[in-house]
C-alpha cells in the first residue's frame, strides 16, 4: 500500500484572533524523506564549500609574500637572470615564478628552490659564474610563514654566516645550503627548527 503522509491542524492561543499566527499547521512527514531533505543540503553546502576553495586558488599567491620575494630577488645578485620571471607587474602570479611551488588552496608559498639544479660541483666548471651572489636570507623571506623548503644550494653569497633569522623559519623541514660559499660557525638557532627532516651545509667551509 502507497503510504500516505498525513497532517494535523492545530489552532494554538493565547493569541488573539486577527493575530497573524493564530493559526499554524503542522506536518508530519515520513523519516526518509527527512533525511532526503538533510542529504540534500549537505550536498549543496559541500558545493559551496568548494567553490569557494576554488575561488581561493585561482587568486594566486598572496600580496604580501609576493613582496617578501621581491624583496629578496632585490637584495641578491643574478648574474645569470634565473629569476627574471619574478615580475612587480600587477596580476602576475608568483605562484608561476620559477622556482616557486605554492599551496593549491591557500596560494601560500611553500618551495623555493633556488639552486641551479645541479648535484655534482664537479659536474660543470663554470656553474659558479651564474650563481646567485649576495645576502644569504633577507628578512623579508620571515614573511613566508608556510615554508616548507628551501633550497640556496650552488650559489655564491660571498663567504656570508647562517643567520639567526633562519631558526625563524618554523615551518621548515628541507634546508639545503650546500656549496654556497658560506662560512662561520653553525648557528645553534637552527635547533628552533623543530619540523626539520633534511639538513644539507656540505661545503669547503662549513
Amino acid at each position: 500500500m502507497a503510504r500516505t503522509w498525513r497532517s494535523r491542524l492545530r489552532f494554538r492561543e493565547p493569541w488573539p484572533l486577527h493575530h497573524p499566527h493564530y493559526y499554524r499547521c503542522y506536518y508530519q512527514f515520513p523519516a526518509d524523506l527527512v533525511m532526503l531533505c538533510w542529504l540534500i543540503m549537505m550536498a549543496f553546502l559541500l558545493v559551496e564549500v568548494a567553490g569557494v576553495e576554488a575561488s581561493v586558488s585561482s587568486e594566486g599567491c598572496l600580496p604580501r609574500e609576493k613582496d617578501a620575494l621581491l624583496h629578496y630577488k632585490a637584495a641578491i645578485r643574478d648574474p645569470s637572470a634565473r629569476l627574471s620571471s619574478w615580475q612587480e607587474a600587477q596580476g602576475d602570479d608568483c605562484c608561476a615564478w620559477t622556482g616557486v611551488v605554492c599551496y593549491n588552496k591557500t596560494g601560500r608559498v611553500r618551495v623555493a628552490e633556488l639552486n641551479l639544479g645541479i648535484t655534482n660541483p664537479y659536474q660543470d666548471d663554470n656553474w659558479w659564474e651564474t650563481a646567485l651572489r649576495g645576502e644569504l636570507l633577507h628578512p623579508s623571506l620571515l614573511s613566508l610563514t608556510h615554508l616548507h623548503t628551501l633550497n640556496l644550494s650552488f650559489n655564491d653569497f660571498e663567504g656570508s654566516q647562517i643567520p639567526p633569522l633562519v631558526g625563524s623559519l618554523h615551518k621548515l623541514s628541507y634546508l639545503d645550503l650546500s656549496w654556497s660559499n658560506l662560512s662561520g660557525t653553525i648557528p645553534p638557532h637552527l635547533g628552533n627548527l623543530t619540523n626539520l627532516r633534511h639538513l644539507d651545509l656540505s661545503g669547503p667551509k662549513l
